[in-house]
């Protein structure tokens, strides 16, 4: 994970060979809370950018930007949001 500003990061991790997963996650905190930007496609890394993220705060949103499976397969591992 990468801390791009104050309030947002990236997962550079899965978005390099030879972990390429699918597209590079993100996210921003806010005062409402985390603001969740795609998801890693594979179960597993899905898992660990939610414990990661959830070290900050609660994911409150999610937002895929766009309908391929590399960017919404792990929605599903952050029920609540």
């Amino acid at each position: 994970m990468r801390q791009l500003t104050a309030n947002v990061y990236i997962n550079e991790e899965l978005g390099v060979f030879p972990k390429f997963r699918g597209c590079d996650s993100g996210f921003v905190t806010t005062s409402e809370g985390i603001v969740m930007i795609d998801s890693p496609m594979l179960p597993t890394d899905a898992v660990r950018w939610r414990d990661e993220i959830a070290k900050r705060g609660q994911v409150r949103f999610i937002i895929s930007t766009h309908h391929h499976l590399d960017h919404i397969a792990g929605n599903f591992f952050s029920p609540e949001a």
